[in-house]
C-alpha cells in the first residue's frame, strides 16, 4: 500500500505556532486517507492507465478554511465551494532513467476540524483526488471526460468499512506530519530513509502538546 503523507496546518513555516490548531486537527484515521487513495487507485488510475502504483507517492496538505489567511490564493477547481477550496500539482523528478512521481494536494476547508467525521473526511479526500485528476487530465480519458470518471466512482467507496476505522482516532493512528521528533520518515522507491527536516517553531514533541489540548 501506498503511504499517504498527510499534513496539517500546512504552511507552518510562516506562521506562529498555535496550539489552538493543532487541537483542531482532524481526529482522523490515517488508514481512511489510505483506504481511499487505494479505492481511487483500483477504480480509476489504474483501469484508465493514469497512473502507475510503484510509481508515485502521495502527500495531502490540510487546513480549516481562513478567508484572511487564504484570500490572496487562487483557486480554479470545479469542486470548489464558498467554504471549501482545492489546489493540486504533479511534481515530476527522475532517478536513473525512471520516472517518479509526487501527488500535492492542498485543501482549505470549514469541514475540516476536530468534529468532522470519517465520511465526511473520506468524501473531501477523495474530492482532493479528483481535483487533481481534473486539473492534471483536462482532457478525455478513454472517451470519457475526466470529471465524469471520478464523480462515477464517488458513491461506490465502502462507507461502512470507513466507518470501522478508530473514531476519534488516537494520536498514535493520527499519523500527521511531524508528530514524530524526526518528521517524516519514509523509504523512498529508491529504499532510502527520507526525512522532511522540521521547521523550528514546530514544538519537539507534538504528542505532548496535542494531548494536553485535546484532555
Amino acid at each position: 500500500m501506498v503511504q499517504v503523507t498527510r499534513w496539517w496546518n500546512f504552511n507552518p513555516v510562516n506562521l506562529k505556532f498555535d496550539a489552538d490548531i493543532l487541537r483542531k486537527r482532524p481526529r482522523i484515521d490515517y488508514r481512511v486517507s489510505e483506504y481511499v487513495f487505494e479505492y481511487f487507485s483500483k477504480n480509476i488510475f489504474i483501469p484508465y492507465g493514469i497512473v502507475l502504483p510503484e510509481n508515485y507517492e502521495v502527500f495531502l496538505a490540510m487546513d480549516t478554511y481562513d478567508i484572511k489567511r487564504h484570500e490572496r490564493l487562487q483557486y480554479t477547481s470545479p469542486y470548489n465551494t464558498n467554504t471549501t477550496k482545492f489546489s493540486s500539482m504533479l511534481i515530476n523528478r527522475m532517478n536513473n532513467g525512471k520516472e517518479y512521481l509526487t501527488i500535492h494536494i492542498e485543501c482549505f476547508s470549514l469541514e475540516l476540524n476536530e468534529c468532522i467525521k470519517p465520511i465526511d473526511y473520506a468524501n473531501i479526500v477523495y474530492a482532493m483526488f479528483s481535483d487533481f485528476l481534473v486539473r492534471e487530465y483536462k482532457k478525455t480519458v478513454k472517451g470519457m471526460k475526466t470529471k465524469d470518471i471520478v464523480d462515477k466512482y464517488k458513491n461506490g467507496m465502502d462507507y461502512a468499512l470507513i466507518e470501522k476505522f478508530e473514531y476519534p482516532a488516537s494520536f498514535e493512528n493520527q499519523k500527521y506530519l511531524y508528530d514524530t521528533e524526526g518528521g517524516l520518515e519514509c523509504i523512498s522507491t529508491e529504499g532510502v530513509c527520507a526525512v522532511i527536516e522540521r521547521p523550528t517553531n514546530i514544538p519537539a514533541d507534538i504528542e505532548k502538546e496535542y494531548k494536553c489540548q485535546t484532555k
